[in-house]
């Protein structure tokens, strides 16, 4: 699958000879953001908004005022079949997963910083968004959420920002959140110098050894 805007495009992947076909496409309605296939079930989510494009001059990124995921059911073929209606976000899903046993969905904010947790009903739909406290530490300008693959912590890659003229670097960091069934705790802040220079957008786990 690839996104160019709000088209989400389907190709049949020829491993032999190394090729992409397009198959078909769906149009969403806002620009993709980000996709997440469940390991577990036949359903695709996609994020979106209709907010993100940098200006050219001011380099400021607009809000926009649509943000959602859409569900689809992945036919045979690798089309897609949506899944009920779209699930409203508060605002522009920068980055999304789900964690182990495709329960729930997780969505990273970077303006303003944040993360929820929304479940996944029985029919693959999306459901209601699990509270969390508001005490919770999502950072500076949030980028990637991941969920560990014991399933038991979450990740929260916040990039921070660089120093302009006018403003101070903030701070970039690791937040850490102990995991229970789309529950969130604070664990740990892990940044380095004090997250000066720390601007990390995105992780990922090895696959056997206990690296990240």
């Amino acid at each position: 699958y690839a996104s160019v805007g709000e088209e989400l495009m389907a190709f049949g992947l020829d491993v032999e000879r190394a090729t992409l076909t397009r198959q078909s496409s769906v149009m969403l309605p806002g620009f993709v953001q980000e996709a997440w296939a469940s390991s577990r079930t036949p359903f695709l989510y996609v994020a979106w908004s209709n907010g993100g494009a940098s200006d050219s001059v001011s380099g400021i990124e607009p809000r926009g005022d649509r943000h959602g995921i859409t569900a689809f059911r992945i036919e045979a073929e690798g089309g897609l079949h949506q899944q009920g209606p779209p699930a409203a976000l508060r605002s522009r899903p920068i980055h999304l997963t789900g964690d182990g046993p495709g329960r729930h969905l997780l969505v990273a904010y970077n303006d303003p910083s944040g993360i929820s947790v929304h479940a996944i009903n029985s029919d693959g739909t999306v459901g209601s968004e699990v509270p969390q406290p508001s005490s919770l530490d999502v950072g500076i300008y949030g980028h990637q959420v991941r969920v560990f693959p014991a399933n038991d912590a979450v990740v929260l890659v916040t990039r921070g920002n660089e120093p302009t003229s006018t403003t101070r670097e903030d701070p970039g960091a690791l937040k850490v959140y102990r995991y229970d069934d789309g529950k969130l705790a604070n664990v740990a802040s892990i940044a380095p110098s004090n997250g000066i220079g720390f601007r990390s957008r995105h992780l990922d786990f090895h696959p056997t050894g206990p690296w990240v």
